[in-house]
């Protein structure tokens, strides 16, 4: 587990495992035992991917990321680059103008995203927080419309100046200028010399990897024979933007020593499977991970690639199937819980191979590590039974909440159910809401627990003074007070205790164990563990939960539908009204 990674000076860090599988390749890693960043290499962790985001602002989120399960940043580049913040255009799903990736001087790392001081103090506080940094090089090409002579290190000889690409001429796509931009001579030592320089000044930072820009924009051999042993020397993991369909093609450049950006498998989900027409089928043995996992850097979408229909069905495969998953800023924000509770999944449940136990035009299952995943594209809840290898007679509980328990029979066959457009993940680990929850609730997270009907926050009333033993619980606006924060401890079997952060109390239903009926109230009261102080979190899907008291079977419940300021609280039999459903978010 990732936790048990530590700082001491006899123990692995992640950036030093991640260094090794950098420098070692993936033969190297297929046959290691590894923890941390070693198992983000081969699979077993996530990146998260930062665009157009200022130092500070990336270093700020630190903590966070680190805290959500993720192994590693990949940041913008840093050199000097033509385009100015204000230039910015983009949309909710990419960005139009790439600003960094037009550069003018690769040794001055003072850029639209801040000072050289700053990206080194984003460097320092990421390895602070156990996590590594992927510095995006961008090594094709120089910024448009810039004269020649005002470029410091090159000149019009350091140029390629075959024009506009011409896609049906392999030697163009290498050689051509690429939307424009004039294309730099790899094949001239004076150049490769300024490059190497480029690459060592971000070894120096301390960065941890290299992410190629537009690699398939340059020779195979370029990598093979240079800019991926320059990564070597300095123990640099190394991975390639090969925007190509074709794993032939990402095979060609993975055969260099760097892993590639799984385009192939990005097309697959967002034009033949995720979306409402799609086809489960097509993604059996689809991408360049059922290639080289080892060597494959799968995603959703990212800054100039839009995302599939069913965006989250996407993350959930990638996130529990082979490869090195990265995680799209711009999409998917620093603290998503759901996203959190995948990676919590992957980190302590998923290794190793992806095992198959069906496919169809709506549903894929397989088993992977721990868990049996399965995954329904259709518009409708599916059943299914499948052998899993998590063996005979086994009580299996969902990992992400949406569904209830399922035991596998004598032949290690089970029967699960996957309602429309969801997915499930299934394994022993998840029966007491440990580390993944079981809901997706996080034993020791905070949150803000919000109605769905009002939008109000749970709260205790009288504010972060109201400390006693009996302080009413019910709705009101989210101030971001204490009094509205809940902690979820984890009891055992599947329930918790929620303690208002201000108090120390917890969330308890007045008149004790024998309160069963409707409209018993809840307030705050020490904690005895007793069952009416006990609460299931039953994920709905969507990010909606059911909050049940344990002693009583009944929900905590808005009265009346109501959507006012300071509207009780209660439990109640389940009718599934939107005043019974609640979304947790992590603060």
């Amino acid at each position: 587990m990732l936790g048990n990674i530590t700082g001491g000076s006899e123990d692995f860090s992640r950036r030093d495992v991640l260094k090794s599988i950098g420098a070692a390749g993936a033969a190297t890693a297929a046959g290691a035992s590894f923890t941390g960043s070693a198992s983000a290499a081969i699979g077993d962790s996530a990146v998260y991917q930062y665009y157009h985001t200022r130092w500070n602002d990336i270093r700020a989120n630190l903590p966070t990321i680190a805290d959500q399960g993720y192994d590693a940043i990949q940041v913008p580049p840093a050199q000097e680059s033509k385009l100015s913040w204000n230039e910015r255009d983009y949309d909710s799903e990419i960005f139009h103008t790439p600003l960094g990736y037009q550069p003018v001087n690769h040794k001055n790392f003072d850029s639209e995203f801040g000072t050289e001081w700053e990206y080194q103090q984003m460097v320092d506080e990421a390895h602070n927080q156990g996590l590594d940094v992927i510095a995006d090089a961008v090594m094709n090409h120089m910024a448009y419309g810039v004269p020649f002579d005002q470029f410091p290190y090159f000149s019009y000889n350091d140029f390629h100046h075959w024009g506009e690409i011409n896609y049906d001429d392999p030697e163009s796509v290498e050689k051509g200028d690429l939307s424009g931009l004039p294309d730099l001579k790899q094949e001239s030592s004076y150049v490769r010399g300024q490059l190497q320089d480029y690459l060592n000044k971000y070894a120096d930072l301390d960065v941890d990897g290299v992410r190629f820009d537009a690699a398939k924009h340059m020779p195979e051999w370029f990598f093979r024979d240079h800019a991926n042993q320059w990564a070597d020397d300095r123990g640099l993991y190394k991975v390639g933007e090969v925007l190509n369909g074709d794993p032939n093609v990402c095979d060609s450049y993975a055969q260099t020593g760097q892993s590639v950006t799984d385009y192939p498998l990005y097309y697959t989900m967002k034009e033949d499977v995720f979306h409402q027409n799609g086809d489960m089928n097509a993604l059996d043995g689809a991408g360049y991970v059922n290639w080289n996992s080892y060597r494959s850097m799968t995603f959703v979408s990212n800054h100039d690639s839009r995302p599939p229909q069913y965006e989250r069905l996407a993350y959930a495969f990638i996130l529990t199937y082979e490869g090195y998953p990265r995680v799209y800023s711009h999409r998917i924000g620093v603290n998503d819980g759901e996203i959190r509770n995948l990676l919590w999944i992957r980190n302590n449940l998923l290794s190793g191979g992806a095992a198959v136990r069906h496919v169809d035009t709506d549903l894929y299952i397989f088993d992977r590590g721990d868990a049996l995943v399965a995954i329904n594209r259709g518009s409708s809840q599916r059943s299914k039974w499948v052998y899993t290898d998590i063996g005979a007679n086994q009580s299996l509980s969902d990992c992400t909440g949406t569904m209830g328990y399922v035991d596998t029979n004598g032949d290690s066959w089970v029967q699960l159910t996957i309602p429309a457009q969801e997915y499930v993940v299934y394994s022993t680990a998840c029966h007491d809401g440990g580390g993944g929850g079981g809901s997706g609730i996080q034993d020791g997270g905070t949150y803000r627990i919000t109605n769905v009907n009002s939008g109000k926050a749970l709260d205790v009333e009288g504010g972060t003074g109201a400390t006693g033993n009996g302080e009413d619980v019910h709705q009101w606006d989210y101030l971001g007070n204490a009094n509205q924060h809940w902690t979820a401890e984890a009891t055992g079997d599947g329930y918790y205790r929620l303690t208002p952060t201000h108090s120390g109390k917890c969330l308890d239903v007045s008149g004790g164990t024998s309160a069963t009926q409707d409209g018993a109230n809840v307030h705050q009261w020490d904690y005895f563990g007793n069952s009416n102080q006990q609460w299931a979190i039953e994920g709905l899907g969507g990010g909606e939960y059911a909050i049940k008291a344990r002693h009583s079977g009944r929900y905590l419940d808005v009265s009346g539908y109501s959507t006012d300021n300071g509207a009780t609280v209660h439990q109640w039999d389940w009718h599934g009204g939107d005043n019974q459903r609640w979304t947790f978010e992590q603060v």
